[in-house]
């Protein structure tokens, strides 16, 4: 007896049976705000760090943990010619 289940995580990716990425997608922008706000917090005028620091900061840990594998789900609306 086989047990059905909408979608399962597999190497921090999660995958459905019908390989339409909703869950995925809902994570990944979950995951995107949760940064977001967290870096809001940390450019407080008063008490917050430089814009330099906070701009590597976003470039080197917020970018690759939203966009971790994103080539294998998103799809993009527009293709351009060629590629």
């Amino acid at each position: 007896m086989a047990i059905e289940v909408e979608s399962y995580k597999y190497l921090g990716v999660n995958v459905d049976s019908q390989l339409q990425w909703q869950t995925q997608e809902n994570e990944a922008v979950a995951k995107a705000t949760s940064y977001i706000l967290m870096f809001r917090r940390l450019t407080r005028t008063s008490l917050g760090i430089q814009p330099c620091l906070m701009r590597l900061l976003y470039i080197l840990v917020a970018v690759p943990k939203m966009m971790y594998v994103l080539d294998v789900w998103y799809i993009p609306l527009h293709k351009k010619e060629g590629l």
